[in-house]
């Protein structure tokens, strides 16, 4: 899932002059850690296997501390 979504933002970013931002939420502490730094890391994988395509996007990493609000 987290593949189809890079190389959806890398094809758009490759269309912009500027680079395209990407906001991500996801579980970094407490009890579902494993799982939202695992989607970090492949997320962040597939863009940098996008060569330079990836370059043109800013992500932005926020941890939800596994809190509903």
């Amino acid at each position: 899932m987290a593949a189809l979504a890079a190389g959806t933002v890398v094809a758009a970013g490759a269309a912009w002059a500027e680079p395209v931002k990407v906001g991500m939420i996801t579980t970094l502490s407490g009890g579902g850690a494993g799982l939202g730094i695992d989607v970090r890391g492949g997320f962040l994988l597939a863009l940098k296997m996008a060569g330079d395509a990836g370059t043109e996007v800013e992500v932005v990493i926020e941890d939800d501390q596994r809190k509903p609000d």
